[in-house]
This record gives structure tokens, C-alpha cells and sequence, in this order.
């Protein structure tokens, strides 16, 4: 009898949930960490310290938002062999026949598809391929893009991954997730007193 070596084995579901979980924390923070130093509301207590540490902070924003970008495009990229959460839905309809609870969140993930068309967009002609005629900031107002869709589309794919991983007895994921965003202000206001 043959063996499947461990390396071309595929990982189990559990496995494959925290996975795509990972990613979706990583925009999350990313988004969080943009956000806070992006922000024209954030950024008028912290004006003197991005002055100051100009390169620094553009190369931290500039970073914070490909990595946003490109982790929200790989939560439903459709290479083969991907952790996705459209293949983890596939993973749990066969494991677990829970064919109400994966044709419900497909609807859902469905409800997304316009916003992933343009995160899409955005990562394609910014990111991935660094189309001659596309800056960041036209790419997303070409996109259409806004700062809320992003964190809507983060949140409710998260809420999606919530659900299949409880559909598959991993009821506490997400459970302990702190945001920078407190981490982000404190720093900040430490390099503003020094």
C-alpha cells in the first residue's frame, strides 16, 4: 500500500479555516494601522510626528494598504489549490454535508462580489501589475473603491469565516482579535512627547 507523501497531503479543514483566518486578521489590522495614520480626523494630533518621520510613516502607510489589499483579494482568489473561503465552504459542504449552512453563506460571499470586483481591480492595476496608467489614488476612485466598503467587505467575510468555522466545532475563532488601532494612538502620542 502506497502513501500520499505528508508534503502533497492537503490540509484539513481546521487547518485550512485558520489559514484564510489569518489572512483576514492581517487586512484587518493592515486596514486598522492605514486607517488611524490615513485618516484626516487621526492624523491632526499626529501632523507634527508624520512631519517628522516623513519617510517612515509614507513607506508604513504605503505597506499597511498593499498588504490590506492584497490579503482582501486572496480571501477569494480563484487559484486551485488556495486557501479560500470559497473552497473552505466547499471543504465543509463535503465533509460535513451542511448544505443550508453553505448555500447561505455562498449568498452572502455572493452579496460581496461587486466590492471583491473592485479590491480586485485595484490590487491588478496598483499592486500585482503596476499598470502605466494607474496610480494608487486614480485606482481607487477609478475602482470606486471607498475606506467603509473595504472594512465592510473584511468584516462580513470574517463573519462568513466565523460561521463556517463554527459549522465545523471551532466556535472561538476570532475570540481574542485586539486591534492596533490603541497600539497605532499610544505610539504616536509617545513619539510626540519625545
Amino acid at each position: 500500500m502506497s502513501t500520499i507523501p505528508e508534503s502533497a497531503a492537503e490540509t484539513s479543514l481546521p487547518e485550512s479555516i485558520l489559514e484564510v483566518a489569518d489572512a483576514i486578521s492581517l487586512a484587518s489590522d493592515s486596514f486598522d494601522v492605514w486607517w488611524d495614520l490615513q485618516d484626516a480626523c487621526n492624523r491632526e494630533g499626529y501632523e507634527s510626528v508624520l512631519e517628522e518621520y516623513q519617510h517612515f510613516f509614507q513607506a508604513t502607510i504605503r505597506a499597511h494598504l498593499v498588504t490590506l489589499i492584497v490579503c482582501s483579494y486572496t480571501l477569494y482568489d480563484k487559484s486551485k489549490g488556495t486557501h479560500t473561503i470559497r473552497s473552505l465552504l466547499d471543504r465543509l459542504q463535503r465533509e460535513t454535508s451542511s448544505t443550508a449552512v453553505t448555500s447561505e453563506l455562498r449568498q452572502k460571499i455572493d452579496e460581496l462580489q461587486a466590492i471583491g470586483l473592485k479590491i480586485k481591480r485595484v490590487r491588478h492595476n496598483v499592486f500585482a501589475h503596476r499598470s502605466e496608467t494607474c496610480q494608487a489614488e486614480s485606482a481607487f476612485r477609478e475602482a470606486k473603491l471607498t475606506p467603509n466598503q473595504i472594512l465592510g467587505f473584511i468584516l462580513q467575510s470574517r463573519q462568513i469565516v466565523a460561521s463556517i468555522a463554527n459549522a465545523a466545532g471551532m466556535p472561538s475563532l476570532f475570540e481574542q482579535e485586539i486591534s492596533p488601532t490603541l497600539h497605532t494612538q499610544e505610539m504616536m502620542r509617545t513619539l510626540r512627547r519625545e
